[in-house]
């Protein structure tokens, strides 16, 4: 899929806006990220099944577009998300 979140953020309302702010990582972004600040996160950084061995750190929010049909166990990736928990 080529610059799917660019495609996607033409038609983000004010949820998206108000959720996706602070520090991010954007899984299989591939050249596009979702915002220029995301850390990007695609095949040549690891295998995004078991993100946590390649990532050591938490972010605001996970950005994901396209990649979930990806995975091998989605249940086991979604746990691994590295991702603050709401407070």
């Amino acid at each position: 899929m080529a610059h799917e979140s660019s495609k996607t953020r033409k038609v983000w309302g004010a949820l998206e806006h108000a959720v996706l702010q602070g520090e991010g990582i954007d899984i299989g972004c591939g050249t596009d990220p979702v915002f220029p600040h995301v850390m990007p996160f695609d095949l040549a950084d690891g295998d995004a099944n078991e993100i946590l061995r390649h990532v050591q750190r938490q972010f605001d929010f996970v950005y994901a577009s396209h990649c979930l049909e990806h995975m091998r166990k989605v249940d086991a990736a979604s746990i691994q998300c590295p991702c603050q928990p709401l407070s």
